[in-house]
């Protein structure tokens, strides 16, 4: 898919701009060799008006001179009904503008929503809209080539890469801010290629990442539900043991298995916990609730363990479990905070 860049900014010479307008009799014929590149390299142009105040004419000018058969190409025009535009595009490349015409009176409207929906943006010179447009497209993510060597509001807008560079260079902030010459439109371009090319490698990323976090999601529900399942069935298992043995076995592995579905739970909400150390926690809170809990009940007045025993406390020490789990980052933070020394010991500091 062709890649659009949206096109911005002025330099009318008797206009005042913040920062100041620099080599302004320069920016035509810069804008036309930028159009000239932009079409080599198979972009489609986004522009708003044919003013010969806007860079934007000066832009498709050059752009319509580059295509041929081997380099076709598009202009995208976005405008108010009540405005018309006119590239003096020839005959044999009237197929290449296509005027977009927008409900909006303002063109702001049709300036923004189109900002939106492209894939880079070129700024040369301008005012407070290009400005704006070029602090929107850093928020987004977006490629920007900013010609900073013309001053005005590019100039601004490069300035704002001294925080957050998103896919922005060394270098591409040096070939914006560098004097303009006869090889200035090509490193532009190629830039903003750079640039297009490392979004694309980290939406990439991101996916990847996403649908790993996905796979990671499923494998724990899925642990989590086979652990439920199999601290369930220990409980029936154990109904019907017939030796202390078996019973006791079924007692410890049904609040174990009920911990590992806890502290999976319990980690559901961060962003990649590893599965295999979670259900260790678990397992571990599990097993140490549980024995912690027999011996207790064995060092007091307690029936000695047998199967009946084991068989009406077997579905209580599955819920032993699984509060264990899901709370055993608490009660580790707990032990962690307890003063031994103290005449308090049970005390938190």
């Amino acid at each position: 898919m062709r890649p659009s860049v949206v096109i911005s900014g002025s330099g009318v010479l008797d206009r005042r701009y913040v920062p100041e307008l620099k080599d302004g009799e320069t920016i035509p014929a810069a804008s036309e060799a930028i159009g000239r590149e932009l079409a080599l390299a198979g972009f489609d142009l986004v522009v708003f008006s044919s003013s010969e105040n806007f860079i934007e004419r000066h832009v498709v000018k050059g752009y319509l001179g580059a295509l041929d058969a081997e380099h076709p190409g598009n202009i995208v025009a976005h405008t108010p009904l009540d405005r018309e535009v006119d590239f003096d595009v020839p005959a044999h490349l009237k197929h290449v503008l296509k005027v977009r015409t927008d409900p909006a009176s303002e063109w702001e409207i049709s300036y923004y929503r189109a900002l939106f929906n492209a894939d880079s943006l070129l700024l040369i010179g301008g005012g407070r809209a290009t400005r704006i447009a070029g602090v929107m497209a850093v928020a987004r993510r977006m490629p920007i080539v900013a010609v900073a060597c013309f001053g005005a509001s590019a100039q601004t807008v490069w300035r704002t890469f001294g925080g957050p560079k998103n896919d922005v260079t060394q270098d591409d902030l040096d070939v914006m801010s560098a004097k303009w010459s006869d090889d200035s439109a090509a490193l532009l371009v190629k830039s903003l290629q750079g640039q297009l090319a490392r979004r694309d490698e980290h939406l990439r990323a991101e996916e990847q990442r996403e649908k790993s976090a996905d796979r990671s999601r499923t494998v724990r529900g899925l642990v989590a539900i086979l652990s439920l399942v199999l601290a369930g069935l220990s409980v029936v298992l154990a109904a019907k043991a017939q030796s202390t043995p078996e019973a006791i076995a079924y007692l410890f592995a049904g609040p174990v298995l009920a911990a590992v579905f806890g502290a999976i739970m319990r980690d559901g909400g961060e962003k990649s916990p590893n599965i295999v150390w979670t259900a260790a926690r678990g397992a571990g809170a599990g097993a140490g609730a549980m024995l912690l809990y027999v011996l207790s009940q064995q060092l007091t007045a307690a029936p000695v363990l047998d199967v009946e025993a084991v068989r009406r406390f077997c579905w209580f020490a599955v819920l032993i479990g699984l509060f264990a789990g899901v709370t055993v980052d608490l009660v580790w933070a707990r032990m962690r905070n307890v003063d031994v020394l103290s005449d308090q010991p049970t005390k938190v500091n």
